[in-house]
């Protein structure tokens, strides 16, 4: 399997990247783990790509992604 699994359930695992990245893109900056941080980069960085298109599925995909409206319009 690829990935880290911090030891949580795979549905708590990906509630937890999704709130690291709502984090990071509301407040620019957040403390947390390093191997927390290097399994969140990746999820950052599609995220920041597909905002920089801003079409209708990039915005599918933030609204999926992420929980707060106003962490998307940060994007």
């Amino acid at each position: 399997m690829r990935g880290r699994k911090f030891g949580r359930m795979p549905n708590h695992r990906l509630a937890l990247m999704r709130n690291l990245a709502t984090s990071l893109m509301e407040h620019q900056r957040i403390t947390t783990t390093l191997e927390k941080a290097k399994e969140v980069r990746p999820l950052v960085e599609k995220l920041i790509i597909k905002a920089k298109k801003n079409d209708a599925q990039a915005k599918i995909f933030m609204k999926r992604t992420l929980f707060t409206n106003s962490a998307i319009r940060s994007l």
